[in-house]
């Protein structure tokens, strides 16, 4: 039996509930070690957080894992290069961290059974997926780690009746927002604020209880409900111990075969493909495979499912793109049924912008003209001050007239000329208005919400995590994006109040991580500098990866060499002061269970 045969028959005895009987006595040992929502211990000094040893899976696990201080950031030796030449390319901002700048996340929940108010109580996204649920008369995945939500839920609905639960979960994540920016940048979520979050129910106290804050880590465990441990995703990148290599979690490349095959737990929309026959609909879309595979799961992969529509809005191509192997990419989006599906054509048609040629400003009018247009003369957007009067002013292209134009790749195993020709429009505003219409544009012709079987969609502004890592935390570039995340999102609501029903639908807006740009205490950290300084001391080669606060090491070499993986931590925690911690795979999983 094939290795990949093996792990879909384990995933299909999970969802019907059964069980294998290693993979079930670990979930429910993690379920116990952990509990629903395990917060980061207090002193980090002194004992194993439970943000860490939520992230302890036996296999993938590193054998270091290193908690920097807070505002210090790892990077390459040639992005710090950029920024000290003032290169616009360069990466400013980042996360990863525990700290709360990456873990303190809004989570908005609006819609059918909800009710209206500000929360003070803590809450989890992996308590998304449970609290889902309960909403659409489902259990939670198996796996699920997380709490049901009661207190945002009306006393109402635990007497739905079959036909009374929602008809649609839509599921927004605003990638890389962090929580203090909804008062930061609150006058440009106008429309949010009072038609959303006035009217549904806001936590106020929103966290991320594991260390590793990345794309593909977060958005399965909002999916799931469950902690990395248990979905096995620790990384955008994972070790893989039948191979020993560090593969994609999901491989979202340019040619990249989007399996979902390393995530070992259901997702909720897998669990309503086996309760609902396969009749639920599951839309999931984003610019990355790793965030749309993490929410809507397996798809065909597994027994039982089907080809749900799970698409990466391919920056190499500027097109949709799937593996037809599990999921469905359907022929309404084919540019060969749709010329101006390509996202210049659209932008173009649409917007009055042609990307091919114009630069984005700060004073960039646009005008939306497209099939789901609200008739407005210009999307809304500031006039190039802060909301506490400071200006700002700023000019980017929209493509890399270096690359060539790119083929039409949308299948996985095509064989279209792939570049990078498109990758600055990521950084744009402009590839999210094309984005949202393939969205809406998907659930108009799936007839999204039009019976008694709850479907699920789920969103991912994953733009926002790119403006936010290119030009950092506080710039006018960010703040300039919130309003076309206002203005998408009203765009959204209007087509489900219209075409579903004003009290039909629930929603939920969220987080998968924060971010942080280097600031007063902080520091760069230069990733090969670090590798260089405990190899010096331990022997070289006896890293065999470095992953900013994951590093794996070359134990059989670093034998040889008279050390182990205790006495590189211990050398690391009194030698380089930019560290809080470092912790051993072997302490981890001594402690987890205590």
């Amino acid at each position: 039996m094939t290795r990949k045969i093996l792990i879909r028959c384990l995933l299909f005895v999970l969802f019907m509930g059964v069980g294998y009987r290693d993979q079930a006595v670990w979930c429910e040992s993690l379920k116990k070690s952990f509990g629903a929502a395990e917060q980061n211990s207090v002193n980090l000094y002194l004992e194993v957080p439970g943000a860490i040893k939520n992230m302890y899976h036996p296999k993938r696990m590193p054998d270091l894992y290193v908690v920097y201080k807070p505002y210090c950031l790892v990077t390459s030796q040639a992005n710090y290069n950029k920024i000290q030449e003032g290169d616009p390319t360069a990466t400013l901002a980042d996360h990863g961290s525990m700290w709360n700048y990456d873990t303190s996340v809004p989570l908005i929940f609006f819609g059918k059974g909800i009710r209206r108010g500000r929360l003070e109580g803590k809450a989890n996204l992996i308590d998304i997926a449970p609290t889902l649920a309960s909403l659409l008369g489902s259990q939670p995945p198996a796996s699920s780690t997380g709490r049901v939500l009661r207190e945002a839920i009306n006393p109402f609905v635990s007497r739905w009746g079959s036909k009374d639960v929602p008809r649609v979960a839509i599921v927004f994540t605003l990638d890389q927002c962090r929580q203090d920016y909804f008062t930061r940048f609150a006058d440009a979520l106008d429309y949010t604020k009072k038609e959303i979050i006035r009217k549904g129910t806001v936590f106020a106290d929103t966290k991320i209880c594991y260390a590793k804050t990345a794309t593909a880590v977060s958005h399965t465990a909002i999916g799931t409900g469950t902690i990395p441990g248990m979905t096995g995703i620790l990384g955008n990148n994972l070790y893989d111990p039948d191979t020993d290599e560090f593969p994609l979690s999901f491989d979202d490349s340019a040619h990249g075969e989007m399996s979902p095959e390393n995530l070992l737990v259901p997702t909720l929309a897998d669990v309503l493909d086996q309760l609902y026959h396969n009749q639920s609909k599951i839309v999931s879309l984003s610019c990355y495979g790793r965030a749309a595979m993490g929410l809507a799961g397996h798809g065909a992969y597994i027994g039982g499912g089907d080809k749900d529509i799970v698409l990466a809005l391919n920056s190499f191509s500027g097109l949709p793109y799937t593996n037809s192997d599990w999921y469905t990419l359907p022929d309404y989006m084919k540019v060969g049924y749709n010329p101006d599906l390509k996202i210049d054509a659209w932008i173009k048609k649409y917007y009055g912008i042609d990307i091919n040629t114009e630069q984005w400003t700060e004073s960039t009018t646009v005008v939306d003209t497209g099939p789901f247009s609200l008739g407005e003369k210009r999307i809304p957007a500031p006039d190039g001050f802060f909301p506490w009067g400071e200006a700002f002013s700023f000019s980017h292209s929209m493509i890399d007239s270096q690359c060539d134009y790119p083929g039409d790749l949308q299948l996985y195993q095509g064989d279209e000329a792939t570049s990078k020709y498109f990758e600055p429009s990521n950084y744009a505003p402009f590839y999210q208005l094309w984005a949202v219409d393939q969205m809406l544009e998907i659930m108009k012709q799936e007839n999204v919400g039009q019976d008694w079987v709850p479907d699920m969609v789920f969103f991912n502004f994953k733009c926002l995590d790119k403006v936010g890592h290119r030009f950092g935390t506080s710039s006018g570039e960010m703040y300039t994006y919130f309003y076309y995340v206002d203005y998408c999102l009203k765009k959204i609501k209007t087509w489900l109040d219209a075409n579903v029903g004003r009290n039909e639908y629930v929603m939920v807006i969220t987080s998968d991580h924060g971010a942080n740009d280097v600031i007063a205490g902080g520091e760069w950290i230069i990733k090969e500098d670090l590798v260089a300084l405990i190899e010096k001391k331990f022997g070289k080669g006896i890293i065999k990866k470095f992953m900013g606060d994951q590093i794996f090491l070359d134990k059989g070499l670093l034998e040889t060499y008279g050390y182990t993986d205790a006495d590189v931590g211990l050398w690391m925690r009194e030698n380089l002061d930019y560290l809080v911690n470092v912790y051993t795979k072997s302490e981890i999983e001594k402690v987890r269970g205590q």
